[in-house]
């Protein structure tokens, strides 16, 4: 079994120091469930590509510190690749940016939300996926944000298994309920709260504002632990075992 990460930015060098770069992160989750899988790691926004979208049974987009409205040539051709993952069914787990890129690729809009920033822990509504591969998940889940871009618009076929009032899609499903070819998440589900507290510690007065950023460090403080990582690796799961299944055929 194979794994690509594409990753799509780098995190500050002192957070880097201690927890690695987003690749590590993902690769470090994804090893505690298939540890003989063989995971490799493509710095797309460095234009570092893989060859064709066949090199890997799944592709995990990461988060960025970029928006996926820039002006970056590498983010045409990450598009590109996408589109031929969605073309030849190479499953997509997209974070974060990754969630928003991908939906660009496929013909969603992103925008800047008119609600400002979504920080930290919130609350979103799994609950509409009964009769999909996703109705096992919780109802309700807990997990940590750190965004201002959203998608405004979903992309033609796809279907919402995620949501908040702060961000009405924040979980995208591409191709059958019954097995989709692609799930996205706004949220960070690979974030520990103490990743999260070093990264908003790093960017505040950067480029989050130090008001905003101060509260939400506040109400993670004051609020319990979040692990997302049984969330990741659940759709990771359902991913990986459509796509072996069609393998196998």
């Amino acid at each position: 079994m194979r794994i690509g990460i594409l990753e799509t930015g780098d995190l500050p060098p002192d957070l880097a120091a201690i927890d690695g770069q987003y690749g590590d992160i993902f690769e470090r989750l994804l090893r505690t469930q298939w540890p003989a899988a063989e995971i490799r790691c493509w710095r797309v926004y460095q234009r570092d590509f893989p060859i064709a979208a066949q090199e890997a049974d799944l592709w995990v987009v990461t988060g960025s510190r970029h928006s996926v409205n820039d002006n970056f040539e590498w983010l045409r051709e990450l598009e590109q690749l996408l589109l031929e993952c969605a073309n030849c069914q190479r499953p997509l787990l997209g974070i974060c940016f990754g969630h928003q890129i991908i939906a660009k690729a496929l013909g969603g809009r992103i925008e800047a939300s008119t609600q400002g920033w979504g920080l930290g822990a919130l609350e979103y509504d799994a609950s509409g996926n009964s009769g999909s591969a996703l109705e096992d998940l919780p109802g309700s889940i807990r997990l940590l944000a750190l965004h201002q871009d959203q998608i405004s618009k979903a992309p033609p076929g796809a279907w919402v298994w995620l949501r908040s009032d702060y961000c009405p899609i924040a979980g995208l499903a591409y191709g059958p309920r019954s097995a989709p070819t692609a799930l996205t998440m706004q949220p960070h589900p690979e974030f520990s709260p103490a990743f999260l507290v070093n990264l908003l510690r790093a960017r505040r007065g950067k480029t989050i504002p130090s008001d905003i950023a101060d509260l939400a460090l506040a109400k993670i403080a004051a609020q319990p632990p979040v692990n997302g990582a049984p969330i990741f690796t659940a759709i990771a799961a359902t991913l990986l075992r459509f796509r072996l299944q069609k393998a196998d055929k």
